[in-house]
This record gives C-alpha cells, sequence and structure tokens, in this order.
C-alpha cells in the first residue's frame, strides 16, 4: 500500500527535475534543528473501552535535506526525525498521568517558491509530500499499558520562513513548518485496536544551508 506513497514522491521529483533541466541550478545541503509542539491527539483502546486526549506536548525536530536550487525554486529530499515525550492525558475533563513517547522518521519530497529582496533576506513558502514511520513507544495512562507499537502512514507538511545569506554559499535560516500525517491504527498490549489521531505538529526552527 505504501509503495503508492514512494512512487508519488519520487514521481513528483523526477518530474520537476525534467522541467526544470536545462536550467542552472545550484546544489545545496541543509541542516535543520527546531522545537516542536504536538497538538492535541486522541488516543483510543477500544477494546478496553479507554479514550483519552494528549496535552500539547513540546519536543524536538531534527532534518537534513539536499536538493537543486533554480533561483526562484528549489527542490529537495529530506529526512526528518521528532520526538514528544508524553507526561499527562485528558479523559472525561480531568488530567491523569501519562508515560511514553511519540517519534517520527519521515522521508519527504519539498518544493519551495523563494522571493530574493535586495537586501540579502529571501523570504519562502513550501511544502511536501511524503511517508512517515509513527511509534509509540510504551504509551500508558495512570500505570495502565496501552500501546508500544508502529504505524507507517502518508504525511505532508506546509514551511514558511526568510532566509539570510550569512556568507557566500551559505544560508541562515529562520522558518516554520507545519507537520502532518494520516490516522494511525496500532495493536495494544492487549492485542486489540488503538486508534491515534493524525499527528499535527508546530515547529519553529533553524536551517543552516551550503550550496555548490
Amino acid at each position: 500500500m505504501y509503495l503508492k506513497y514512494f512512487a508519488s514522491v519520487a514521481g513528483l521529483a523526477a518530474l520537476m527535475v525534467s522541467g526544470q533541466a536545462r536550467a542552472d541550478a545550484d546544489l545545496y545541503i541543509a541542516a535543520s534543528a527546531g522545537v516542536a509542539v504536538l497538538q492535541e491527539t486522541d488516543i483510543a483502546d477500544d477494546s478496553r473501552g479507554i479514550a483519552v486526549e494528549t496535552t500539547p506536548v513540546p519536543g524536538f525536530l531534527l532534518s537534513g535535506a539536499a536538493g537543486l536550487d533554480f533561483g526562484l525554486v528549489r527542490i529537495e529530499g529530506e529526512g526528518l526525525f521528532d520526538r514528544h515525550a508524553l507526561d499527562d492525558f485528558r479523559t472525561l475533563g480531568l488530567e491523569v498521568a501519562a508515560d511514553g513517547e511519540i517519534s517520527t522518521i519521515a522521508g519527504m519530497a519539498n518544493v519551495y517558491v523563494e522571493l530574493p529582496t535586495p537586501l540579502g533576506l529571501t523570504p519562502y513558502i513550501g511544502g511536501g509530500i511524503g511517508y512517515a514511520e509513527v511509534s509509540a513507544h510504551d504509551i500508558g495512562v495512570a500505570g495502565v499499558d496501552l500501546v508500544d507499537d508502529e504505524d507507517a502512514v502518508f504525511a505532508y507538511q506546509a514551511k514558511a520562513g526568510i532566509a539570510l545569506t550569512a556568507l557566500p554559499f551559505v544560508d541562515l535560516v529562520l522558518g516554520y513548518r507545519f507537520f502532518a500525517t494520516e490516522d494511525l491504527n496500532m495493536t495494544g498490549e492487549t492485542g486489540g485496536a488503538v486508534d491515534l489521531d493524525g499527528l499535527k505538529t508546530h515547529v519553529g526552527e533553524i536551517t543552516v544551508r551550503f550550496s555548490f
């Protein structure tokens, strides 16, 4: 099932590259680090009648990318990792103690539109699609183990920010990222199904980009 996502990403990247193949392009690599906040996420274990909602969960996101810069347009492939440790849940209007963490490894194909200015500042907007493997590590509520499993799903993101040319061939980028996945279906500790809403994460990040 997920081969179609890889095929879609690869096909999109190939189409973009072929369409710009005659243009001058700079190769670049980039590394990013950011503070990530996971929105409230519903977790339901129907076999035991347990339904909880996470509170907003701070965490971090790290990513690396390589791409081609055509001037007004950039295309890239990106790999990312994020992690969020759970502290508490809400259920029936009450807060209860939580354990465990949620982490994601994803591969994304991204497209950006840039608007250079004479001041050396370059605003941009962009987005991408890809594939994510989401892991629920030893998640429990009030001492009751819920799930320790993973699922692979379609993922998408939107990005915006501003780049500053700090040195020749080196840009510093301050950006915002919204990263999201499809709903998740996992197997709980008792063997029953555990469903998680699609993850939605807001990220403020700093990127260093090297052009060649």
